[in-house]
Formats: C-alpha cells, sequence, structure tokens
C-alpha cells in the first residue's frame, strides 16, 4: 500500500510507491522506507504526514487529494471534495493562471486566499489569479487572510 495509519501517531501518504514499509525505532521514530532497486536515476518522491488526525479523517482526506505538481518550482496539492489548492512556490513563479513573485504557500478555497511566506524575507507577495491582482502584505510567522474580489 502507498499509505498507511498508526494508532497514536497518525497517517502517512506516498502517492508514488505501492510497496511501503515502516517500522517504529526504539526511541519512537518512525522509519519509512521502499523498494527502489539498486541503480536509482532522476528518481523523485512525495509524501504527506497526518500527524494526529484519526483514522477516519485520514482515509476520507486521502481519498479525495490529487497531486497537481511537484518539482522545484511548486508543489500542489489539490482537496477533490473541498474545492481548494494547496501550493507551495518554491520560488516566485507561475502555475496555471497563478502567479506569485516571490516563494510562499498558499491556500486557495472558494472564498478566500491563505497566504505564508516562511522565509520571512519579503514583506508583500504579489499575486495574481486569473484577471484578478493581490499585493498581499505578509507578517512573519503568521497567515494572511484575503477574502477574494
Amino acid at each position: 500500500s502507498n499509505y498507511f495509519y498508526i494508532e497514536n501517531y497518525g497517517g502517512i501518504y506516498l502517492p508514488k510507491y505501492e510497496k511501503v514499509k515502516y517500522n517504529i525505532t526504539n526511541n519512537n521514530f518512525i522509519e519509512i522506507y521502499f523498494e527502489h532497486g539498486k541503480v536509482i536515476q532522476n528518481e523523485e518522491y512525495s509524501y504527506m504526514i497526518f500527524p494526529n488526525m484519526n483514522k477516519n479523517d485520514f482515509n476520507e482526506y486521502i481519498n479525495n487529494i490529487e497531486i497537481i505538481s511537484n518539482n522545484n518550482m511548486v508543489s500542489t496539492v489539490k482537496n477533490k471534495e473541498l474545492n481548494s489548492l494547496k501550493i507551495i512556490f518554491w520560488k516566485g513563479g507561475q502555475l496555471g493562471d497563478i502567479k506569485v513573485d516571490n516563494p510562499c504557500v498558499l491556500i486557495i478555497e472558494d472564498d478566500f486566499i491563505y497566504v505564508s511566506e516562511p522565509t520571512h524575507k519579503y514583506e508583500f507577495i504579489n499575486l495574481s489569479i486569473g484577471d484578478r491582482n493581490y499585493q498581499v502584505e505578509v507578517n512573519k510567522g503568521y497567515t494572511t487572510k484575503v477574502k477574494k474580489i
């Protein structure tokens, strides 16, 4: 399976791998591993960790997500049930009709956009979605909630 749930820990999802195994160490760490063969070239992996999530919520969540992109520019997950996007822009760039000028984390939902700037280097994120432009003031360590216009 490419996901598993561990009681008192939570859920772990590795979308690209079917033979994921884990071990809980003596000091209560979880070691996760998968078979990848002897020769590894241009290999990549992705994972999602859901600490302290109950088993039913975890199973429901992973059945409703789709990974849109995962590369050195942008990582994006869509929740199909909630119709929301979670996007990490590792640097300024574009994903479809969404553009940003600096690294940031976005959550885009029906009525709101949540913006965080984890590098703490920038005071503003200039964001455009289609023909809508936003200049979002970001506070270090906080997420800014913006109503869609």
